[in-house]
């Protein structure tokens, strides 16, 4: 799955790179035809935002890059935006909720706290994860599933 998901993301990064040229010669060519009434400036209404959402899109992708760090102490969960730790006597348990999505399968692990103070580590997809399928494993295996 991993490798299925740094296709897609190469597929996408190639087709954004395509729009992105596409947007600058037909910029270009409207700036030297002088045609702003012509079919350009349709064309370009329409790629230019288009670009824009998937130049938007890759750079978070390559900013958001989160990872689970599992150590004899911790479970941590580390992304652009959110920092989770919690100390592995402080699990409560787990829940392990499956989303059915038009096309797709995913398993989402919710890592749940004794302290209620402290939030929720949430794993989503964690088979997108490099080394998911054994993170899943060990959850399961060491703590408790807990009711959805």
């Amino acid at each position: 799955m991993w490798i299925l998901k740094q296709v897609a993301v190469i597929i996408a990064m190639l087709v954004f790179l395509f729009l992105l040229l596409f947007t600058v010669h037909t910029i270009i060519s409207m700036f030297e035809d002088e045609s702003w009434n012509s079919e350009y400036i349709y064309f370009a209404l329409i790629i230019i935002p288009v670009s824009l959402i998937m130049l938007k899109d890759y750079i978070f992708y390559l900013f958001n890059n989160p990872k689970i760090i599992l150590t004899k102490e911790t479970l941590s969960f580390k992304s652009t935006f959110i920092n989770r730790d919690l100390k592995l006597e402080e699990i409560k348990g787990y829940k392990m909720i499956e989303k059915i999505h038009s096309a797709s399968r995913r398993i989402h692990i919710y890592v749940i706290p004794t302290d209620n103070t402290k939030k929720t580590i949430k794993i989503k997809s964690y088979f997108y994860f490099k080394n998911g399928e054994e993170l899943g494993t060990w959850i399961e295996s060491n703590f408790t599933r807990l009711p959805n």
